[in-house]
């Protein structure tokens, strides 16, 4: 599979945490042209192996705009970040997307790329307007958003089962609340539905989908994306919402 001329080159991620392996990255960046480094619902990644490498890191950051983790920020590391604001991401305008270069070379390059659009690709103004009220109130949702998650991983603890495992100095996934299903995946979505949580698979479409379905190159990947469902978490789910989704959590099958 080929997108403009470039063939990808997946890498595997962590079992427990959903994170690029780092020793598979090292491996084979030197193969590629650029290397796109993602926060799997937020997690982030072991940022110290991209410092050495000599080939532009594009960070996205959809998942994880906002955050922090130790002495890292995520936006810091890329030459060029993405940020995604369709319906589900932490920064919604009713689809489009930000992207920025850290240098005045990189921006040149960018800007010439822009020349070449034809203009509908810009965001409506009322789109940018959304995006910047959400950005502006960014901090305060995250806040209410970690409430929610501390309390659906307390629940979930009781019951036995598995979020996906924090990675290095994160303290919470704010993006969406993630639960590990061994056995039973549909039963569980059935049993959430009954009691009126919608949940979803948390990786569907991913890149794996689309290049290497079977899972051949990405065992650990595979494995996550047939068994990882994602449970609601947003700012404005209220008490009464946080607490039916933390009752399901607590009993499920």
């Amino acid at each position: 599979m080929k997108l403009i001329g470039l063939e990808p080159e997946l890498c595997d991620v962590d079992p427990a945490t959903g994170v690029m392996l780092a020793d598979q990255l090292e491996e084979k960046a030197g193969e590629c042209k650029a290397v796109i480094v993602d926060y799997p619902l937020g997690n982030y990644p072991d940022f110290s192996v991209f410092a050495d490498l000599n080939i532009p890191v594009i960070e996205d950051i959809s998942c994880a705009v906002g955050t922090s983790g130790g002495d890292f920020t995520p936006g810091t590391l890329g030459t060029y970040v993405i940020v995604n604001m369709e319906e589900h991401h932490l920064i919604t305008s009713g689809g489009g997307s930000v992207v920025v270069a850290h240098s005045r070379g990189e921006v040149n390059k960018l800007r010439k790329s822009y020349d070449l659009m034809d203009r509908t690709v810009l965001l409506p103004d009322m789109n940018a307007a959304l995006a910047t009220v959400q950005a502006a109130s960014l901090s305060s949702r995250l806040e209410k958003r970690e409430t929610y998650y501390k309390l659906f991983l307390s629940q979930l603890q009781k019951s036995g089962k598995k979020s996906l495992a924090l990675n290095g100095d994160v303290e919470a996934l704010l993006y969406s609340f993630p639960v590990l299903i061994e056995v039973g995946m549909n039963d569980v979505k059935a049993y959430s539905k009954k009691k009126g949580v919608t949940t979803v698979r948390a990786f569907k479409n991913s890149a794996l989908e689309k290049v290497d379905p079977e899972g051949h190159s990405c065992p650990n990947a595979l494995s996550l994306n047939l068994k990882t469902l994602l449970f609601p978490l947003y700012s404005l789910l209220g008490n009464s919402n946080a607490e039916l989704i933390s009752r399901v959590l607590l009993t499920l099958p």
